[in-house]
């Protein structure tokens, strides 16, 4: 999964930050194209998984620090795709192997849509308060 500047939102924490979400689905898609052990599959969706979560509390913060007002919205879809991502987690580990495949495809599309649309909603918010 490549990084590309048009995901940027113009925050250079936050954009460090998604790009390392793009390099983890990028060698999660890898390790299911190459059919890698189960274990290094499991392992690299364990890291995204946590890693997305420091990633979202991140900039929850940042929303609730200045007031973004489309926080409400922006929280519940975080909520939606860790509770997918999960569940979705629990299909892989119970052997559903074609369910991991989608897992990937779906993290990519969900999370370039979600950056290049929902999270660049709040990049000029953010920056108009100084954070850059």
């Amino acid at each position: 999964m490549d990084w590309f500047n048009e995901y940027s939102v113009n925050v250079a924490e936050l954009n460090g930050q998604h790009v390392k979400i793009f390099a983890l689905i990028g060698r999660l898609r890898r390790g299911l194209d190459e059919k890698q052990e189960r274990q290094a599959i499991e392992e690299v969706l364990d890291n995204l998984l946590d890693y997305t979560q420091v990633h979202f509390a991140r900039e929850e913060q940042l929303m609730r620090e200045n007031d973004y007002p489309d926080m409400e919205k922006h929280i519940a879809e975080h909520a939606w795709l860790q509770a997918e991502v999960r569940d979705r987690r629990k299909n892989f580990l119970l052997g559903a192997e074609a369910k991991a495949t989608e897992l990937g495809a779906f993290l990519y599309h969900w999370l370039r849509d979600h950056i290049a649309v929902t999270d660049k909603n709040y990049g000029p918010f953010l920056n108009s308060k100084g954070v850059e």
